[in-house]
């Protein structure tokens, strides 16, 4: 079993530490050493949800986890059909098709032919060209996709921009930064 934990410490702590870099187990040594000086260590067991967003899939899954409800949070948007939200200022063309869950930012366009969805995030100000598709994704804000792009198990960074027929699967995109 793996426990997940946030510490938090008194800067007290570092009396107890080493003074020189070395790794340290703080369940096999610093605890026990807390507890047999007669330091106070207090835990607070959390029965809620737990994850580590530090891995691409992880993040995914916890705005997954979101969508399907398993997370109290409020969704950004109204919800226009079951599982489908949208914020301001949407244009969805009429020959696009969204499948639930999604949740679409404001000022956003998706144009004809397009798949958005299932499990798609799309953020604030994105245009999403013809016949493109974005599944179990999420888009941040200000992403433009030319036409006949695919995204599947992706997060794309804000202000990317994809060029044509682009295909992108299992990754994080980002733009490569603008040279000065």
């Amino acid at each position: 079993q793996v426990a997940t934990c946030v510490y938090m410490f008194s800067p007290q702590l570092f009396d107890h530490l080493p003074t020189e870099p070395q790794k340290i187990h703080f369940g096999r040594t610093v605890f026990p050493q807390l507890l047999q000086s007669n330091l106070p260590l207090y835990a607070y067991h959390h029965l809620g949800y737990w994850n580590d967003i530090g891995l691409v899939d992880n993040y995914l899954q916890a705005n997954f986890d979101l969508l399907a409800g398993k997370i109290k949070a409020n969704i950004p948007g109204k919800p226009v059909k079951p599982g489908i939200f949208l914020e301001d200022n949407v244009f969805i063309h009429p020959q696009a098709n969204l499948i639930a869950p999604v949740v679409i930012g404001k000022n956003c366009k998706i144009e004809a032919g397009c798949q958005i969805g299932p499990k798609a995030v799309i953020g604030r100000n994105c245009q999403i060209s013809k016949n493109c598709s974005v599944k179990r994704s999420l888009l941040w804000a200000n992403c433009l996709l030319e036409s006949d792009c695919q995204i599947l198990d992706t997060v794309v960074a804000r202000k990317s921009h994809l060029l044509q027929g682009q295909v992108l699967r299992n990754t994080a995109f980002r733009p490569e930064p603008k040279e000065n």
